[in-house]
This record gives structure tokens, sequence and C-alpha cells, in this order.
């Protein structure tokens, strides 16, 4: 990451600024990378992996905006401080709980994206940076590793309760293009192979060789969206070497 070229725009950095989300009485910690003039951008919203923060992936977020995007990104808070901020041995343990990777997680991570996107005329007029830098009408999703499962599920995949048979769809109808960067394939969370059947928007699928997966598919595991999807629109990145954080370079942005 430390060798990407940077693009023609200055930049600049809102480290923390909170969104109030009224339909879920939730305040949602953003950071924000922006052009400093001109536009306006195109608008990704970045979602973080699992015990991650808004802080991370800076690398990543700082080259999108240099050239030539406006990128917001939440924190997923469950409680009052992000897992990141918690005792090593804590958040090995929070990762186990079902409602940090399994149904609370779907509509807490998917409702705090869409929460950025209900608002994007309110962060315009309150916040300077963004003041007429945002074009609402191209908005794009991107997430790392759970990140990537939550915005494949906003961009159309589909989960389905194995005893149950209920099929939960969270597709909102704003984003015009997906980027899963080092995300999930099937799992015994309700991605099946019938998942991406109804994923219609343009994607970017991002693996690696040194990034394993969860089945005996190994590191193509994580190109599942990619391959299950239907056919127009959508392109595989598979890097030689990579592993699971190469993508999104320093983990800390401070």
């Amino acid at each position: 990451m430390r060798f990407l070229a940077r693009g023609p725009h200055d930049i600049d950095v809102l480290h923390e600024h909170v969104l109030h989300d009224a339909t879920r009485e939730k305040d949602i910690p953003l950071r924000i990378y922006a052009p400093l003039t001109g536009g306006p951008y195109p608008l990704v919203v970045f979602s973080h992996g699992a015990g991650d923060s808004n802080a991370t992936s800076p690398l990543l977020l700082r080259h999108w905006a240099s050239h030539g995007y406006v990128v917001i990104a939440p924190t997923h808070l469950f409680g009052p401080r992000p897992l990141i901020e918690r005792s090593l041995l804590r958040l090995r343990e929070e990762l186990k709980r079902p409602q940090t990777l399994g149904p609370e997680a779907w509509r807490v991570r998917t409702g705090d994206l869409v929460a950025v996107m209900d608002h994007v005329d309110v962060l315009m007029r309150g916040v300077p940076l963004l003041r007429d830098r945002i074009d609402p009408e191209r908005i794009a999703i991107a997430g790392h590793s759970f990140g990537g499962y939550t915005v494949m599920l906003l961009g159309g995949a589909t989960l389905t309760e194995a005893n149950a048979g209920v099929v939960h769809r969270f597709a909102d109808p704003r984003p015009r293009g997906v980027m899963i960067i080092s995300g999930p394939g099937r799992d015994d969370m309700g991605l099946t192979r019938d998942s991406w059947n109804e994923f219609t928007k343009p994607l970017m699928v991002m693996a690696g060789s040194r990034d394993p997966g969860y089945l005996p598919a190994g590191t193509m595991w994580r190109a599942e969206p990619y391959h299950f999807a239907p056919p127009g629109d959508k392109y595989l990145l598979y890097l030689r070497g990579a592993h699971h954080l190469s993508y999104v370079g320093s983990v800390i942005d401070i």
C-alpha cells in the first residue's frame, strides 16, 4: 500500500464526526476523507472488518480521496466502544459471540451504512469539508473482511437460515457498485450457493493467495461472490502473495 500513486487532489481528513440516526436512536462515529476543493465527487461508504473501527485502512481511504472520491467510514458500534479498543483476550471472546458476527451484526452494520446514505444531505450541510462535495446520485459501497460481508448484503446477497429456511434480504437500491475486499464465501451463517443469485449490481471482488478461506475451497473461498453472482459487470482481482491485510495497508490512522 505504501507505493500507491497519490492522486491529483489534496485532501483533508475529519477524524471524528458523530451522525445521529434517529430511526434507531443511535450515534454513529464517522471518519471522513475528502478532496479539499472541487466536486461534487462520487461517495464511497466503507465498512471495516469485525473488531475494527473507522480508523482502520487509512492508506487505502486516503488514496481513494486523492483520486476524487469522498469516503465516509462509520464505526460499527456494539456497545459504547468499538471492539478494537478492548483487550485482545476480550476481543477474541467477543468475536465468538453470535451477536458480533450473526443476525444482530447483519442488522446493525447494514443499518449504519444505510444511515450514512440517508443523511448525505445532512452531512453536506453540517460538515464544512463536505459542502457541495458529494454527488448523491453516485454512491458505491466497499468493505474489508466482515465489512465485505456487510456490503454484499446491501448489494443484493441473501441469507438463508439453515433450520427455518427464512431468507433475509438487505438490498438497498442506491449503491451503484460494490467492492468486496477479502470478504467471505459460503458459510454456516446463511450464505449459500444461491445467495448471489439476485446480485446484479456492478461488483469487484478482491482475494489473495495467502488469505485462507473457511471451506475446503481454500483461498478461492473468498472469490465465491464473484463466481456465483450472475454474469456481467463483475471483476475479480486475485493477488498472488496477498494476505488478509495486504489490501488495506496499516491498521490504524492516528
